[in-house]
């Protein structure tokens, strides 16, 4: 599990990281979509991290059977379990309608609103939009990350991490490009064209200027 690693990498740098989560439900978890949605609904009633944390408290257990931990290491071994997922391999966990409605009463959430935003799959076009986006970036599994647009498939250590955003503070901001004004006049106008947007960062660094957008990819 990579998510303990996140968490001391934001207590490391809590002015210089931004961290964002983005949605990417393997193909061969067939109820991951809907857990997905799940988080967003959650999300949606301000508990988002304490139902991520429910779903990945399952998956815990049974990727650690597959895998094991190596402490030692510096490394929870269990994202292996995951690059097995890559290959075919199904991870069974209990994402059922049922399981997650049980999980959200655990949550103490507005059951009612909760049962409906499943039902009507809700936020579904958000979790396509965050795998459509994954597809492009050339996500080919979980977990995957990216620093300022820097990929990491699968999983690394805290050092691992530390020693990529430490380089990334230290590179010079990028310089702003000027916007060219429409210019007016009877036979002419001039429109400035719109630049691509980097790729999204997993952990967007600030290094003396404002921080950029961020994202995580998951198989949940």
């Amino acid at each position: 599990m990579t998510a303990p690693i996140v968490k001391q990498l934001l207590a490391a740098y809590p002015a210089q990281v931004r961290f964002a989560f983005k949605h990417y439900p393997l193909p061969m978890h067939k109820e991951s979509p809907l857990a997905h949605e799940a988080s967003l609904a959650a999300a949606d009633q301000g508990k988002f991290w304490e139902m991520h944390d429910a779903l990945f408290a399952e998956t815990a257990g049974t990727e650690r059977q597959n895998a094991g931990t190596d402490e030692t290491a510096g490394t929870d071994t269990t994202v292996h379990a995951a690059q097995k997922a890559r290959l075919g391999t199904v991870v069974s966990v209990p994402f059922s309608r049922d399981d997650l409605i049980a999980k959200a009463a655990q949550l103490h959430l507005d059951i009612a609103r909760f049962t409906k935003d499943l039902d009507t799959h809700r936020f579904k076009p958000q979790v396509d939009q965050d795998r459509q986006e994954g597809n492009r970036l050339g996500v080919d599994g979980t977990p995957f990350f990216f620093i300022n647009g820097h990929a990491i498939s699968g999983g690394a250590s805290l050092q691992d991490f530390k020693h990529l955003i430490d380089a990334a503070l230290k590179k010079p901001p990028p310089p702003r490009k000027a916007r060219n004004r429409p210019m007016k006049g009877p036979q002419r106008s001039f429109r400035t064209a719109r630049t691509a947007q980097p790729p999204p960062s997993l952990f967007a660094v600030k290094a003396g200027a404002p921080m950029v957008g961020a994202t995580q990819t998951s198989e949940r």
